[in-house]
Order: C-alpha cells, then sequence, then structure tokens
C-alpha cells in the first residue's frame, strides 16, 4: 500500500511540474508567473514527502528484519 502511495505522489509531482512549467510558459502577467511558480515549488514538496514516505518504510523493514526474540526465562 506505501508503494502504490509513494508511486501516486511521484506521479503527481511530475504533473505538477509540467503544469507549473506550462503556465509559468505561456503567463501574460505577473500572477500566472507565480502561479506556475508555485506550482512547481508544490511540486517539490510532494517528491520531499515521497521520498520521507520511502525512507520511513525503509527504516520501518530493518526494525522489523532486526528485533530478536525475547530473552528466555528459567
Amino acid at each position: 500500500m506505501e508503494a502504490a502511495l509513494i508511486a501516486f505522489l511521484i506521479i503527481f509531482g511530475v504533473v505538477e511540474i509540467l503544469g507549473g512549467f506550462s503556465v509559468f510558459v505561456v503567463a501574460k502577467s505577473a500572477i500566472h508567473e507565480i502561479l506556475g511558480t508555485l506550482a512547481m515549488g508544490f511540486a517539490v514538496m510532494t517528491f520531499g514527502l515521497a521520498a520521507l514516505l520511502s525512507e520511513f518504510k525503509l527504516v520501518r523493514e530493518l526494525l522489523e528484519k532486526s528485533k530478536s526474540p525475547p530473552p528466555l526465562t528459567n
């Protein structure tokens, strides 16, 4: 499930960058340039969120793998 969310965030980030770039290229006023820049900035944050989720997933897998069994008591 996490892999699907990470993939979705990456795809959404690419779409945001393309949309922001296209708005920035055809901008007819300063507000359109600002909107394009903001869209590209939000895309960077989306990629960052995907990277964080990927790292959290890796850390959780490593922690689950390294857990030792409980000690034996006599």
